[in-house]
């Protein structure tokens, strides 16, 4: 029987349901931070304003402000992937559509900590991520259910 290598760990935020894992448990060389909620476009789409255009402003945004809260730590090495999923076309005004995010990070080599150290050292910056990326979906205009 094979051992189970991932492991996961809930963080406490009030915002996205985030995680903090790894797929190596034993050398977790390489963490993830998982986050999903639902959103809701607060602006009608109209000929001038497409919501699948807003998307893209949106998940730029979203891309910088991980590269600049990520940047300021030192155990992580650069770049960080950042995986966003959100359907476009099932976005209409006042509907609730899934959004999910998966940032992948790479701790600096010789100083690999397991998760769980990562979880206590690290735990306020991810959660004032978090906080920032919620205020990104704000003010794009998409309110964060």
């Amino acid at each position: 029987m094979q051992k189970r290598l991932n492991f996961e760990r809930p963080l406490e935020c009030d915002f996205f349901s985030p995680r903090l894992g790894t797929v190596n448990k034993q050398n977790p060389s390489a963490i993830y931070l998982s986050g999903k909620c639902y959103i809701t476009p607060s602006f009608n789409e109209t000929d001038e304003i497409i919501y699948s255009s807003a998307i893209q402003p949106l998940e730029r945004d979203l891309r910088t402000k991980i590269g600049e809260c990520l940047g300021k730590i030192d155990d992580f090495k650069k770049p960080f992937i950042f995986n966003f999923e959100l359907s476009e076309s099932g976005l209409k005004f006042g509907k609730e559509s899934y959004v999910s995010f998966q940032i992948f990070i790479k701790q600096k080599p010789g100083d690999i900590r397991d998760l769980m150290k990562i979880k206590k050292e690290n735990e306020k910056d991810f959660v004032g991520l978090f906080q920032k990326m919620h205020d990104i979906f704000e003010e794009n205009g998409f309110s964060v259910v």
